[in-house]
């Protein structure tokens, strides 16, 4: 099937909550909503703003916003999940994706299975409440920061409250990444990974490759 791409840009701003899916729609009025940042916490297990199956998510503009979004699962602001046979992708060139939680992994974003490309704006803030992955976390994917770019990755939290035997969490306090089957390789050409915490490993960032027969190719230039 066609590939779906959700691009949020320029004066994009999604703020308490407000959500979109390729799965289903709300009505206009929960859309809209500023009320509070926990008037539909119970709806979204996956992404607190945006959840997309099989498809790439874009942020760019320097006025875009994802704020004070959270998620029962994971993926605070953004999910993006592998159904099918199509690889997910998420790339933020601009923009910024802050103050979200996710009670799982990823504070910000989680993306299971594809390639994450972060060149530009600011994930800043962001809780993974008890789970990995502070800003961002990747499940059997790729993360590059590419050459030239001015991203920042700041004062994201990976956190451990109630860790389950044989689930492990607070790792990666800015970005986790992991792997369930497959090699993975993690880019670190520009940008800024500061300020960040985890209550295990991995303040930045974390690698887990932890399936037998697979690698992790980490490189910071």
């Amino acid at each position: 099937s066609e590939q779906e791409h959700l691009k949020l840009v320029y004066n994009s701003i999604m703020n308490y909550c407000e959500w979109v899916t390729a799965r289903k729609e709300l009505t206009e009025a929960q859309r809209n909503s500023y009320v509070n940042d926990n008037e539909y916490f119970h709806t979204k297990k996956f992404g607190g703003a945006v959840y997309l199956e099989d498809g790439t998510v874009t942020v760019s503009g320097e006025n875009t916003k994802i704020e004070s979004c959270q998620s029962q699962g994971s993926g605070g602001a953004i999910c993006i999940r592998k159904t099918g046979a199509i690889n997910p992708s998420f790339s933020m060139s601009g923009g910024y994706l802050t103050k979200n939680y996710a009670a799982s992994n990823g504070g910000a974003v989680h993306l299971d299975g594809g390639h994450v490309t972060v060149s530009g704006g600011s994930i800043n803030g962001n809780i993974a409440l008890d789970g990995n992955g502070g800003g961002i976390s990747i499940n059997s994917g790729n993360f590059d920061m590419p050459a030239g770019g001015t991203a920042l990755i700041n004062a994201n939290a990976a956190l451990v409250q109630n860790q389950k035997e044989g689930t492990p969490a607070g790792n990666g306090g800015g970005v986790y990444v992991t792997s369930t089957g497959s090699n993975v390789e993690v880019n670190l050409l520009s940008g800024t990974i500061t300020g960040n915490s985890s209550t295990n490993t991995g303040g930045g960032i974390g690698v887990d490759v932890s399936t037998a027969g697979t690698a992790a190719s980490v490189i910071v230039g």
